[in-house]
């Protein structure tokens, strides 16, 4: 389970990203790898990888626009392993180029959610597609 793994790395202190082998690739079970840099994404079926959630953030303290896209201004764009917004917004507050993100629904661009980030703040459009916030400091 990702969640697993993902959950693994919220409790590590130095740990800032997270890749989960699939079982029977890396032995029979799933291996879980905990990084201390986010590397750059790399498409590839083995694998479900995750940037670290900070506990402090939570869905009460962010000011998600569920349906609503953020169209544009984009300048780096992920897959994420579950349709979570707390992903995005974490990887927003870890970047310095960042001041606003979308969150695109599994099954729209592809079979998992897309993070997309943003180099200025686009104009919410109202879009069942997506969730989108911006940059909290």
């Amino acid at each position: 389970d990702p969640q697993l793994c993902a959950e693994a790395c919220a409790e590590e202190a130095d740990c800032k990203a997270w890749t989960m082998v699939k079982p029977g690739i890396q032995g029979e079970q799933a291996k879980c790898w905990l990084k201390s840099k986010v590397p750059p994404p790399e498409k590839d079926d083995c694998c479900i990888s995750g940037l670290k959630i900070r506990p402090q953030i939570k869905r009460g303290q962010n000011s998600f626009e569920m349906n609503t896209n953020r169209y544009g201004e984009d300048y780096r764009d992920f897959d994420i392993p579950v349709a979570d917004p707390r992903l995005c917004a974490e990887a927003c507050a870890e970047e310095a180029d960042c001041k606003a993100w979308t969150m695109v629904k599994p099954g729209i661009q592809g079979e998992q959610a897309k993070c997309w980030l943003k180099s200025k703040v686009p104009p919410p459009e109202k879009d069942d597609c997506c969730i989108s916030g911006l940059k909290r400091r």
